[in-house]
């Protein structure tokens, strides 16, 4: 709803300026013009619909598959089983968490902030 009336919004102002004339307008409006075009596109861009979203979760699973199954294989899991889809999802979670770190615990104060955290278990 909001890229529809955000693209309504850009065809308005397209039609404004091609009936008044781009050439006669201030200096001043044309940096606005410009600055109103660019915020347009950059909200365009940002739209996307429920088959790409779609789309981007079902290539994330394969990239998933592509990389973790064979070593879920090589585990023991059967090929597409349950089992082996848990190992994938699995091995993919803890990838993610040794690389991008934990989520932020109560307040922002990570889990390990308490625990001794980044100045070790015994300060």
């Amino acid at each position: 709803m909001v890229c529809k009336l955000t693209w309504m919004v850009a065809q308005t102002v397209a039609q404004a300026a091609s009936r008044r004339g781009v050439e006669a307008a201030p200096a001043g409006a044309l940096a606005v013009a410009l600055a109103l075009a660019l915020a347009l596109a950059l909200a365009l861009s940002g739209c996307t619909t429920p088959q790409e979203r779609a789309a981007q979760a079902q290539a994330d699973v394969d990239r998933m598959m592509t990389i973790y199954g064979p070593a879920c294989a090589r585990l023991g899991y059967a090929a597409q089983s349950d089992a082996w889809r848990s190992c994938v999802i699995g091995l993919s979670a803890k990838y993610d968490l040794q690389h991008y770190g934990p989520p932020p615990g109560y307040y922002g104060w990570g889990p390990g902030y308490w625990r001794g955290g980044w100045w070790g278990p015994y300060w």
